[in-house]
């Protein structure tokens, strides 16, 4: 998918959204086989509760996020809006706004010249050492390493 992104030939659009499709799919086929289908309508209108976050996570990611600011998009309390949250993403909001920010970085370093400090920032990082850790945490590695990383050959 990301040498779809970067090299963006002819059809790119197509071969991504067939991508995300199977990726979905294959998501689908962990659901527990013994869920009834009460459950999945229950999950599914708890993340149409969570949604207005998620979404609002995706567009801000660069800016100061709390978890009462989240809880606000969705109509929801901390508590509940935290709990909700868990149970659909499998993880708490400061891991995925996390893992939404590594994402971005590791985009802008494989296709731009960007400094790592302006990346950083961009990424809504407040401080290079924060921005390193958090990194190297979700991606085993620094920064500058991962830009200087080829990328994988296409199959």
């Amino acid at each position: 998918m990301e040498r779809e992104w970067l090299h963006r030939e002819k059809g790119y659009e197509l071969l991504l959204k067939a991508k995300l499709m199977e990726l979905l799919a294959l998501f689908y086929r962990l659901l527990p086989a013994d869920m009834e289908s009460g459950e999945l309508l229950l999950l599914q209108g708890t993340y149409q509760r969570i949604r207005p976050s998620v979404e609002y996570i995706g567009r801000h990611y660069d800016e100061p996020l709390d978890l009462e600011l989240l809880a606000e998009q969705s109509a929801m309390s901390r508590t509940y809006f935290s709990s909700c949250f868990k149970k659909i993403m499998k993880m708490g909001a400061a891991e995925y706004i996390e893992m939404v920010r590594i994402n971005s970085a590791c985009l802008l370093l494989a296709t731009t010249d960007m400094a790592v400090i302006d990346v950083c920032y961009a990424c809504g990082y407040a401080n290079l050492s924060s921005f390193n850790a958090a990194f190297k945490k979700r991606t085993g590695t620094t920064p500058s390493r991962y830009r200087l990383t080829p990328l994988p050959k296409p199959e």
